[in-house]
């Protein structure tokens, strides 16, 4: 009990107490020091609107990129689509996932990330206002999960990552492959459920093609590429606490209706500042769902707001999620997720 209290207060004190200090000293960030940034993106449309606080409250397929242990919750299989419109300026990313649970303690899941950015007019260092040529950056995710049931408290779980970042009239990317490990831990305490990962875990990245051509060897002709910096990739580390303060569940307030989630992750990037997020999620009948949060100390991202519904067709449980978040000066994104538990 002591360790969990060690636990829990970390975790609220990191979140609320560090992340949430605006007038923090200058420190050195490292922000734009890691490669391959997209996979920070937040998926999962119900993740999205409790501000990504899904390390212990995922559930599922669609919650695989904060935690490869949640696909352990899946109760036999789990398809998942979302597609987000970005800042309003023509990106836009997309997110399939696939589970299936294949014996009583063990899972599988594939899950495939594609991000477009859309089209983006090229500049240099002689040329700050444009050269007049366009171009654009595509970002591919190809993603393999295993989980196991350790025990009926405690679930593992790890992903095999192969990541491409392409360039389009460049001739030129890179790519890398990844592992994310992550535990669920019931401790059978209060209804509190813990939860941890480290994702984003691999060698550095070095960037390669034509554009990086400088000259040609005099003696061979061959090209002679510019040797381009390695760069790391965006390895993260969370830990998350998540109750239920009202259900059929809850260590507080027994309700058959109504149920009420709290989550709350701590989030330490290798290129930037530990950060929190702060999840709530209301369901009725376990049909229809609200759901808000807040990102602490984030660089961009502050208020998360979602809705979804819910209907049983047969032995086919059919989700709809809605989020959408303010991103300040970046403005507003609205994201849309199709869940299937069959």
């Amino acid at each position: 009990m002591k360790n969990l209290k060690k636990i829990s207060i970390y975790i609220i004190s990191s979140v609320l107490l560090f992340g949430s200090n605006p007038e923090q000293p200058d420190i050195v960030t490292k922000e734009a020091t890691a490669a391959f940034n997209f996979l920070k993106l937040q998926t999962g449309i119900r993740a999205v609107g409790m501000a990504g606080a899904q390390v212990a409250a995922g559930i599922g397929v669609e919650s695989v990129g904060y935690n490869p242990a949640s696909i352990a919750k899946i109760k036999r299989s789990d398809a998942y689509l979302s597609k987000t419109a970005l800042y309003n300026v023509g990106v836009s990313h997309h997110v399939l996932g696939f589970g299936r649970k294949i014996t009583p303690s063990d899972f599988v899941s594939g899950h495939l990330f594609y991000l477009d950015s859309g089209l983006m007019e090229e500049t240099s260092t002689i040329e700050s206002d444009g050269t007049g040529g366009m171009f654009r950056v595509y970002d591919f995710a190809l993603s393999l999960t295993y989980a196991r049931k350790m025990t009926d408290r405690l679930n593992l779980g790890i992903t095999v990552k192969m990541i491409r970042e392409t360039y389009t009239n460049f001739s030129m990317g890179a790519q890398a492959t990844a592992l994310d490990i992550g535990s669920v831990f019931d401790t059978g305490l209060w209804g509190v459920i813990l939860g941890m990962s480290v994702t984003n875990f691999g060698s550095e990245v070095r960037y390669s093609g034509e554009s990086l051509e400088i000259d040609k060897d005099p003696i061979t002709e061959e090209p002679i590429q510019s040797v381009t910096k390695s760069w790391p990739l965006p390895l993260t580390f969370r830990m998350g606490i998540k109750t239920d303060i009202m259900g059929k569940d809850s260590y507080y307030i027994k309700n058959q209706i109504h149920r009420l989630t709290i989550a709350m992750d701590a989030v330490d990037p290798i290129d930037n500042l530990l950060m929190g997020n702060l999840g709530l999620e209301y369901s009725w009948s376990d049909m229809a769902f609200l759901r808000s949060g807040l990102h602490i100390n984030h660089d961009t991202a502050s208020l998360a707001i979602g809705a979804g519904l819910k209907w049983n067709i047969s032995t086919i449980a059919f989700n709809f999620d809605y989020a959408f978040v303010d991103y300040g000066d970046l403005n507003y994104t609205h994201q849309f997720g199709i869940n299937f538990k069959f």
